[in-house]
């Protein structure tokens, strides 16, 4: 798997963490791989830098995985 990390300008704070080394780990998503072979590279540009935050997504009432459970109830299929 290539990944390109766009940093965007300047490098503030999480912006370089999030592509380099949290990325990778979670590519494969909820699946078990016993192999992969990473390669990631960073790149500066001239877009605007950006990074985690703290915001209203920790705060929702339902979590996004209840949401989907309850998307699948209503569609009637597996979640």
């Amino acid at each position: 798997m290539e990944t390109l990390g766009n940093l965007g300008a300047l490098p503030v704070g999480s912006s370089a963490i999030i592509p380099l080394s949290l990325g990778p780990k979670v590519q494969t998503t909820v699946y078990d791989v016993p192999v992969v072979d990473y390669r990631v590279k960073a790149v500066l540009t001239n877009t605007m830098a950006t990074g985690a935050y703290r915001g209203v997504e920790g705060r929702r009432r339902i979590p996004h995985g209840a949401l989907m459970e309850k998307a699948a109830r209503e569609m009637r299929l597996d979640p």
